[in-house]
């Protein structure tokens, strides 16, 4: 008995002492807020519709005041009170205030550390798979607010689809060549999420299943018209979560909140779990995340560089009652759409507003850049310093240039020969009437060039194009016309009207009477003496030029086939000889040889290589100038020097587009013809050149790695598949201003420029065509030639070699607005990474699948097959007739050309992606020095020892369940970034990187830009961006976009690579 009471005494006083040390901790540790004004932002409440989040204070002796500025567009100041505090916000969505007493479970914890890591896992199960059976019917598909798109999708049949998703973040062992130490103390962060399958379609067979945007059921009323869509799941599920959040209050103590939530899903999401977990060595811990409700921890970036990106991003947006979520077009660049006062930022203007400060500063005596100078205030002078009189003198030295004084001179003796030497002596001044002759790269050797045959396709570096200025004015005319009269406006009709102005109405006859003037003005004809005489015979030649040149126009390829058959390499292939020979064209009218080697000036192989694009189209150009050459030689020669007269008139008389010698007329000549110098001049006044470089190369390095790793979770049995071993071969590249600076000294050798703008123009004019054709005998993968050829620094876009396996980079890319030296990574992966992403992407279009890496394919690469379906419901969907009421006041209709824009869509889409993922992976090697496990496949719920990494499968043989599992699971990366988030913008790191993105393409006009429509390969802004984030699941997740959005199609088939 004794003992026992003893033992009892003992355990009472264990128990008493474990009590006072509990109340010391309780009274040490700070106590959460439980009143009624205690709240806690909530996501998945709403759909995030531009309205200010919550934000929430967990410390009890700091407190944040914040007065937001202006919310018009002309907002860009900062608040004028701040204090110190944590933000608690939302990563995914935007928030819901509720008391935090309503949540089901919260706890407190408090440690105190040297240095604190947060471990994160989420296990969340739905075995049971989910099919979704889509209907679709006719319907409307519109984003309206001020401004108003709309689609209209065929029907099609029944199709039904099996999706899951399964989402995991970046592994940081796939990154160990970007990893960063992080000074004083390392600190690993954990983080996981589980996806949502956003009705996207996947398949392990090799046939593919089209798929098109179901428009029959619910309807979600907008502004102006209704969208309707179709589900037939209609079941709802619980998803129960919880969720850990690590906030550090102090440098030592870090304060733990507990939630759990059960939000409500729809029975057509599929939940899968993975993980990301990095090991410490200082601390032991977990965070359950889930991704319907995870908030996102940190502060808002204060500093200069972040307040003006802030500021510049709110003028840009709508703020009106628009949400992301049913126009994100209108939303990211309402702000500045038809406002006279606000302009989006313009990179090319910038660059350009870069080099022309430079260039004023350039002095004429100055050894590197002083020829620069010359010949733009050579320019500048030339209409002070002549007479009109002298001008017009000179013009005609000009035409004189290809061997006739006059428009009728030696017709006796005019053959082939004579026909084939004045069509080289033209394009040598850079004048193609007829076709033209340049380089390209061997697509069975690469690192040599061959001849490339075609219709012409450069403009005049002077002048815009008369005709087409006519006919755009008329083009004018007409919309304003429908506007006052509330017409609508078919823009595919308005365009075969513009052509035929172009060609037969009255554009064509202003360049006949244009050419016209040009002889009459500078006295083409000076042996006739008499007026009359002069009028007759001008009349009788304008009249034999109008029939020929009426007949001959028919067969040139209009601007969308042209552009789109170039860009997409569709040619014929023959050699020299074969031309030569007749095998080719029926009509021996030209000596090809011979043309060449005018244009090469030395003998050419006849064996060399000629790809030889529009054959068929070429073959009657050269039948009708042969039956024109027989019927009368003199009639056309006489019609190519008329020709002739009128561009020369155009360029250096009367100039359409800016006046002579106007700063924009000579900056546009001096950037034309003398690129090389402007490249150097700009590549030398860029500050600190080398670190640009390396900070370009290790962001396309980071990029490949990361495509590496989309790629292979496609190709997750496959670990040689011929799209990893390309891209492993893929290069970007950026200029060296070295290689910049020798080419530029080399090509200046025996060039002399002086005050005199018209013998300053021939000489640059006849350099300007020698410079292409002496890279005949180059490597076309050497710096020198591929910044001369096929890019230049300054440009405001990238370029995708496709046969080299190569992509090009500018320096512009590494400037404001694509890229920030202080800001959050984000923004930047916005810019210069989305950039990068895009060009990526263009190696697995519809024209790089044809492209190994080291030759042209004789069919598509292996594999090709598993982006079928998303290619062609991507084309589908560019197809749909569209509808665009403007701002202001105008309504059309309007077809796209889903050939020529489709290669663009898909690297679109893919880089929205590609950078998102590239950003993670950069940002979490930042903040950790420890390496994650791989990306697990399969899961849906399974427990992670049951789960293999990547490189478990690509050694092993799975069963075919499990690899049908891996292939057919859409892959989600995760919103969660904790970096700061940018002042005055309550929005989230991902969501903020869409915005950006989007408004990198901001448009300052909401017309519609008939030639963009049908000539350009890039849609316009709005198309561009909505077109392809409606079938981006990652998008809707960021902004919440529920069921029936005008955002989120009920069928989602996002193009990207893994």
């Amino acid at each position: 008995m004794a003992g026992g009471a003893k033992r009892t005494s003992v355990a009472l006083g264990v128990l008493a002492l474990v009590f006072v040390v509990i109340i010391i901790i309780l009274c040490l540790v700070p106590r959460p807020c439980t009143g009624p004004d205690c709240k806690v932002s909530s996501v998945g409440a709403q759909e995030h519709a531009g309205s200010p989040l919550s934000s929430t204070t967990l410390s009890s002796t700091t407190k944040e005041s914040t007065t937001s500025p202006s919310t018009t567009k002309a907002a860009t100041q900062a608040p004028s009170t701040t204090e110190k505090s944590t933000v608690l916000s939302s990563t995914d969505i935007s928030t819901t205030e509720v008391p935090l007493a309503t949540l089901q479970s919260s706890t407190v914890v408090s440690s105190t550390t040297a240095s604190s890591t947060v471990e994160g896992s989420t296990n969340v199960s739905d075995e049971d798979s989910t099919t979704l059976l889509s209907t679709t019917s006719e319907g409307t598909t519109a984003f309206s607010s001020s401004t108003e798109w709309s689609h209209t999708a065929p029907s099609t049949e029944e199709g039904t689809t099996s999706s899951s998703t399964e989402e995991a973040p970046i592994t940081e062992n796939q990154f160990s060549s970007v990893q960063s130490t992080v000074e004083a103390t390392n600190t690993t962060t954990s983080y996981d999420e589980s996806s949502t399958t956003l009705s996207t379609l996947s398949s392990t067979s090799d046939e593919s299943t089209t798929l098109s945007p179901s428009t029959e059921g619910s309807t979600v009323s907008t502004v102006d018209e209704e969208w309707t869509s179709t589900s037939d799941a209609s079941d709802e599920s619980t998803l129960s979560s919880s969720t850990t959040l690590s906030l550090t209050t102090t440098p030592d103590t870090t304060t733990y909140l507990t939630t759990t939530e059960q939000p409500t899903v729809s029975s057509t999401t599929e939940y899968s779990t993975s993980e990301f977990t990095t090991d410490s060595s200082t601390t032991d811990g977990s965070t359950t995340v889930d991704t319907e409700t995870v908030i996102f921890v940190g502060d808002e970036c204060n500093t200069t560089t972040c307040k003006e990106i802030a500021a510049r991003m709110l003028y840009k947006m709508d703020h009106g009652d628009v949400t992301p979520c049913e126009d994100f077009y209108q939303y990211s660049c309402g702000g500045v759409i038809d406002d006279p006062f606000l302009d989006p930022e313009n990179q090319q203007l910038l660059t350009e507003n870069f080099i022309k400060e430079k260039l004023m500063r350039v002095s004429r005596d100055d050894p590197e850049f002083g020829p620069l100078r010359v010949f733009y205030d050579s320019c500048i002078n030339y209409i002070k310093n002549n007479s009109e009189t002298y001008r017009l003198q000179q013009a005609k030295n000009v035409f004189s240039s290809v061997g006739y004084e006059h428009l009728e001179e030696n017709l006796s003796d005019f053959n082939s020969v004579k026909l084939t030497q004045l069509l080289a002596k033209m394009m040598k001044m850079h004048f193609t009437p007829l076709f033209d002759l340049l380089l390209d790269v061997d697509t069975k050797d690469p690192s040599k060039f061959v001849f490339k045959l075609t219709p012409p396709l450069f403009t005049s570096p002077f002048s815009d194009d008369l005709a087409k200025a006519v006919c755009l004015k008329h083009h004018k005319q007409r919309l304003e016309e429908a506007k006052i009269n509330n017409l609508t406006v078919d823009i595919n009709k308005e365009y075969d009207t513009y052509n035929d102005c172009m060609l037969h109405g009255s554009g064509y006859k202003a360049r006949m009477e244009r050419m016209v003037d040009a002889v009459k003005d500078m006295k083409l004809m000076g042996h006739i003496k008499n007026e009359t005489a002069l009028e007759a015979r001008l009349t009788a030649i304008k009249i034999n030029c109008d029939i020929f040149i009426e007949s001959l126009v028919e067969f040139f390829p209009k601007v969308p086939d042209l552009r789109m058959i170039n860009l997409q390499k569709q040619f014929d292939e023959f050699t020299l000889q074969d031309l030569d020979e007749d095998r080719v064209f029926t009509s021996p009218i030209i000596e090809w040889k011979i043309l060449l080697e005018e244009l090469l000036g030395k003998a050419v192989d006849p064996s060399s290589t000629v790809q030889v694009y529009f054959k068929d189209e070429l073959n009657e150009i050269l039948t009708e100038i042969e039956t024109e050459f027989f019927a009368n030689a003199t009639n056309l020669q006489t019609t190519l020097l008329f020709m002739w007269s009128e561009r020369i008139y155009t360029d250096l008389v009367k100039p359409v587009g800016a006046a002579l010698s106007s700063p924009k007329y000579c900056y546009r000549v001096t950037n034309s013809l003398m690129e090389d110098f402007i490249s150097y001049l700009y590549l030398d006044n860029l500050p600190d050149l080398p670190g640009k470089q390396e900070q370009i190369e290790n962001m396309i390095k980071l990029q490949k790695i990361v495509a590496t790793m989309e790629l292979r979770r496609t190709f997750v049995h496959q670990p040689d598949n011929a799209f990893i071993k390309k891209l492993q071969m893929m290069s970007g590249e950026v200029a060296e201003l070295d290689d910049i600076k020798k080419a530029t000294q080399k090509n200046m050798v025996g060039i002399t420029l002086n005050d005199n703008f018209i013998l300053n123009t021939k000489t640059l004019l006849k350099r300007y065509r020698s410079l292409i054709y002496s890279m005949y005998e180059k490597l076309p993968g050497n710096p020198q030639v591929m910044w001369n050829q096929f890019l230049l620094p300054y440009s405001p876009y990238g370029m995708s070699l496709y046969t080299l396996n190569k992509f090009l980079i500018p320096y512009a890319a590494l400037e404001v607005p694509l890229f920030y030296h202080d800001a959050p990574s984000y923004i930047n992966y916005a810019g210069i990474g989305h950039m990068i992403a895009h060009e990526i992407a263009h190696g697995f279009d519809g024209t790089g699948i044809f492209y190994g890496g080291k030759e042209k394919l004789k069919t598509v690469m292996d594999g090709a097959h598993k982006y079928v379906s998303a290619t062609e419901v991507l084309q589908e969907q560019l197809q749909y007739p569209h509808t665009f009421n403007s701002s202001t006041g105008l309504r059309s209709t309007f077809r796209l050309n889903s050939r020529l824009t489709l290669n663009e869509a898909m690297a679109d889409s893919a880089a929205y992606r590609l950078a998102w993922e590239s950003y993670l992976a950069n940002i979490m090697s930042s903040i950790t020095t420890t390496q994650a496990p791989e990306p697990k496949f399969g899961g849906r719920g399974m427990d992670s020892h049951r789960r293999r990494s990547v490189n478990r499968y690509l050694s092993g043989n799975p069963s075919a369940t499990r690899l049908k599992r891996e292939t057919s699971s859409p892959y989600l990366p995760p919103l969660f970034s904790p970096e700061q988030r940018l002042p005055w913008l309550d929005l989230n790191p991902s969501q903020l990187y869409y915005l950006r993105t989007v408004q990198n393409q901001c448009s300052g006009s909401s017309d519609v830009d008939m030639l963009t429509l049908m000539e350009n390969e890039h849609l316009p802004p709005r198309l561009r961006v909505n077109i392809v984030l409606r079938n981006d699941p990652l998008f809707a997740k960021a902004f919440n976009c529920q069921d029936g959005s005008k955002m989120k199609l009920p069928m989602q088939h996002p193009f990207v690579l893994g």
